[in-house]
């Protein structure tokens, strides 16, 4: 715990703050939901500007994510048959920490990449993992290695100082940041040089016929019906995941060498009411519109894609999940 506590103080810049940063070895015990920010302003900090994102009458969109995340947080491991737990170990495979590295994971959520992180840079290294969501970061704290420490912490402002860590990763969290640049270029700015960035993010383009479709029906519910107006982030979020796309954004902001890799994993579910039940996962527009619907709502939104289904024949109810995988390294 000692070099944890010497590791992440080295890491954190001192003109940030008014104490001094030998407190924190007295602080860091209690460090648990709240972050070192909000030991030094006595609550949990909120990015600045969330209510630009606000869309009457509904949530901004910042919450709507929180929402998301919090109440999908127990099941996230074993969502889709482990697809997270599966995109994780990829992560961690290419990111291909070593023993003694100091890395950090931004969009930590359950922690299933920080822990795999934690346990190859072993006992000489150290990992943080950072997130905005309360309810991921206390099932993280669940299972928390000596040589990791969790903190409630946007990826677009992170308090390190500059080139503090060998690695970052961050696993499917880059479209759900507020601004993917910013994250991508804070991750640059706290890395050393010659560290690197892995990061994995979901390719849409390679969804099925049957996705298409159940989409299409979601986005028709979410126009036609005013209580189920829901912000969402612009089509171009859609395209992060795209080979091209993610390379080109992690050379705009300084990486260089950047590799790519894909995995996809899919299957099929039986009828309408397991694919809705699935698809509450898929993220926190359809969540939100899922959950909050009502049994004859549900009904209806059942039979419909019953009827769907039943025109796409062979490929009825079969789904994609495809990710891209990228790492660049700082110069």
């Amino acid at each position: 715990m000692a070099r944890l506590v010497a590791a992440f103080v080295a890491a954190v810049p001192r003109l940030r703050f008014d104490f001094h940063l030998a407190s924190l070895k007295g602080l860091f015990p209690q460090l648990r939901r709240a972050s070192i920010l909000a030991a030094w302003s006595g609550a949990e900090p909120r990015l600045a500007h969330a209510s630009d994102l606000s869309t009457n009458p509904a949530p901004n969109l910042l919450t709507q994510l929180v929402t998301f995340f919090d109440d999908f947080a127990p099941h996230y491991d074993e969502w889709a048959h482990g697809f997270h737990r599966k995109a994780a170990e990829r992560l961690v495979a290419l990111a291909h920490p070593t023993p003694g590295e100091h890395a950090l994971d931004v969009g930590c959520g359950t922690g299933l990449v920080t822990r795999a992180l934690a346990h190859n840079v072993g006992r000489r290294g150290s990992v943080v993992g950072v997130d905005v969501t309360p309810g991921m970061l206390e099932v993280a704290r669940q299972k928390t290695p000596a040589n990791v420490q969790y903190l409630y912490m946007p990826g677009e402002r992170l308090i390190f100082r500059d080139a503090a860590f060998d690695l970052v990763t961050m696993g499917l969290a880059l479209a759900y940041f507020v601004d993917a640049r910013a994250a991508l270029a804070e991750a640059h700015r706290v890395l050393r040089s010659g560290g690197r960035l892995a990061v994995s993010c979901q390719r849409r383009a390679l969804a099925t016929d049957a996705q298409e479709e159940f989409f299409e029906i979601l986005d028709r519910m979410r126009v036609d019906h005013p209580f189920m107006r829901l912000p969402r982030h612009d089509d171009e979020r859609g395209s992060l995941g795209e080979p091209e796309v993610l390379t080109r954004q992690l050379y705009e902001v300084g990486f260089d060498e950047v590799k790519i890799a894909t995995m996809v994993t899919g299957g099929r579910p039986k009828n309408a009411h397991e694919w809705v039940e699935l698809m509450k996962g898929a993220g926190p527009l359809p969540y939100s519109l899922l959950s909050t619907m009502g049994p004859a709502s549900r009904r209806r939104l059942e039979g419909e894609l019953d009827e769907v289904m039943g025109r796409l024949d062979e490929d009825a109810f079969r789904f994609h999940i495809a990710v891209t995988f990228a790492l660049g390294y700082r110069d």
